[in-house]
């Protein structure tokens, strides 16, 4: 296995070997060029794979020294290193024609300003004035 240092001198020599290979001017250059770029490519993904192995064995004992120890919290944080889960809570808020909300109080205001100022129903006056008339004609 590689230190993290060599991994990246394999990555930077790698770069290197792609971009003389883009600026060779002959067939046969560029070929030569591209075999040397391709050795570099396939150690640096044997490498890679080889790390993320390792960094995966690592946060599982993590995981199962904390399961034996009862650590909810240090298991559930190697959990979602493992799976890629995050969770973000601080999602932007927008309004009802699109632009973004700066605070919280600006979305309430927004809402109860659409829930609280309706129009008067016409149901209510109508209700109330028939059974004023009803009681008067009998």
């Amino acid at each position: 296995m590689l230190d993290i240092q060599q991994n990246l001198d394999l990555i930077d020599k790698r770069k290197e070997a792609k971009i003389k290979r883009d600026q060779a001017r002959t067939r046969g250059r560029q070929q030569a060029l591209s075999s040397v770029y391709r050795d570099l490519d396939k150690e640096v993904k044997k490498s890679s794979k080889l790390d993320r192995k390792d960094w995966i064995k690592t946060k599982c004992c993590e995981a199962e020294a904390a399961a034996d120890r009862n650590d909810t919290r240090m298991l559930y944080s190697a959990v979602r290193q493992l799976t890629g889960v995050n969770s973000n809570s601080n999602v932007p808020v927008k309004s009802k024609d699109g632009r973004m909300l700066l605070t919280e109080e600006e979305h309430w205001m927004e809402h109860f300003k659409e829930v609280l100022n309706q129009p008067e129903p016409t149901i209510w006056k109508w209700t109330i004035a028939m059974p004023a008339k009803s009681l008067k004609s009998t």
